[in-house]
């Protein structure tokens, strides 16, 4: 490492400093006395400071890496104290500081103990690249730290001319098709194919080499796929009792005889894709939905919640809807006190009607009743939706137009009677 240094360096502290400093302030010195010169990490300076030039009885040797001169102040930054067996010790404003020549300084200068065994750096970074087949950007290196070089290779750079015996050697090796084997083919491990394994020996035996001809055939017979080199038969590859066609469907024109169960997942469902047809899954999803699901329209056409409740999007036809309505499932039977006077309060409106108030279509033109008015009219007729909407039991509203005509005929069987 070197020192840096110059002539005539001479000054005094211009504050106080501790023996924990690492900063001492200086004052500017005066002509031709020169201030300490400017250092690095790489190039330190060196100050001694003592109490008495004459005769000292307290001397300190200090090492700094930075230096600023402000107005007649010079700061020495990055102070390392106590060096070359000397102690840190406080100091008063006004002691002498100077540049002096050192035991430590002549022996840095002297090379004294200092071999290339011990160099941390070298006095002149490298510059490391590759060129040729191989290349790589050039790096500098300068020992305080490995370097890596990035290489790469240019396309078509390498070929096999580049690489002695390759062409050789890929001459002598089974094409990946159209390739014929000129010899016996052994394998130390059984052979994989597209990731399964054609046999093992629990359905084939380990083949017997022919040394004669090695003539290999495979027959189909009675749902089993067997295999016969030269004359002697080595057994079966598939066979009833681990692939049996017989049980397994077509991929077209099959009819199932049983049930069929799909299963292993949390949504299950099968789909049907019409060429040019709008497509429908029958699902069923973990969350308890079932039914059928429209893929063109990304919605259920059709769905069953987990409380089995029917939701069709869409109209309904049949040839009747029938409700349970046994009295045997019925308890606390009395009149219906309410008629004309609750029927007012649910004026018949005509309307257009949207599946939701984001889907704004053609809509469906209607007439019926509000939820809101039926709810004070008759209570029992709103049934909320799961989805969050209300409905109206128009089968409940019936009762209640019964209701109100039975008092308006009651009332002209009073009038009558006048």
């Amino acid at each position: 490492m070197a020192t840096t240094l110059d002539n005539f360096v001479r000054s005094v502290l211009a504050t106080d400093a501790t023996a924990a400093d690492t900063q001492l302030v200086l004052a500017k010195a005066a002509a031709p006395l020169r201030d300490p010169p400017a250092a690095t990490e790489d190039a330190p300076g060196i100050i001694v400071l003592q109490d008495v030039p004459s005769a000292p009885a307290k001397i300190e040797i200090v090492r700094y890496t930075g230096r600023a001169i402000v107005g007649n102040q010079v700061t020495l930054t990055g102070v390392t104290r106590a060096q070359e067996g000397t102690t840190a010790q406080s100091w008063t404003a006004g002691t002498p500081t100077l540049q002096g020549i050192t035991a430590g300084l002549i022996a840095q200068k002297m090379d004294t103990g200092d071999t290339a065994d011990a160099a941390t750096k070298l006095a002149d970074a490298r510059t490391f690249a590759l060129a040729g087949l191989v290349t790589a950007a050039a790096v500098s290196f300068d020992g305080t730290a490995n370097v890596a070089l990035t290489t790469s290779i240019a396309d078509g750079a390498l070929t096999f001319a580049k690489v002695s015996g390759l062409q050789t050697a890929l001459d002598a090796k089974m094409p990946k098709s159209g390739g014929t084997f000129t010899g016996a083919v052994a394998f130390n491990e059984r052979p994989i194919f597209d990731g399964a394994t054609p046999w093992d020996s629990t359905n084939l035996a380990h083949p017997v080499r022919n040394t004669t001809s090695n003539d290999v055939f495979f027959a189909w017979g009675s749902n089993q796929l067997g295999i016969t080199i030269d004359t002697t038969f080595q057994g079966y590859l598939w066979h009833s009792g681990n692939f049996d066609p017989g049980n397994y469907a077509a991929l077209s024109g099959a009819t199932f005889t049983g049930p069929v169960v799909i299963g292993g997942g949390t949504d299950m469902s099968v789909q049907l894709n019409p060429v040019g047809g709008r497509m429908y899954r029958f699902a069923s999803t973990a969350s308890g939905n079932a039914g059928i699901y429209n893929v063109t329209s990304t919605r259920w056409a059709m769905r069953l919640d987990a409380s089995d409740n029917l939701y069709i999007q869409g109209n309904a036809s049949a040839p009747d809807f029938i409700a349970t309505s046994d009295p045997r499932l019925k308890d606390r039977v009395r009149p219906l006190l309410r008629g004309m006077e609750s029927l007012k309060q649910m004026r018949p409106r005509e309307y257009v009607k949207y599946d939701t108030p984001e889907f704004r279509g053609p809509g469906k033109p209607e007439v019926g009743f509000l939820t809101t008015e039926v709810e004070k009219a008759l209570p029992e007729a709103k049934i909320p939706l799961p989805n969050g909407y209300d409905g109206v039991s128009y089968g409940q509203v019936t009762a209640l137009l019964a209701s109100a005509l039975l008092e308006v005929d009651d009332r002209l069987a009073k009038l009558e009677g006048h």
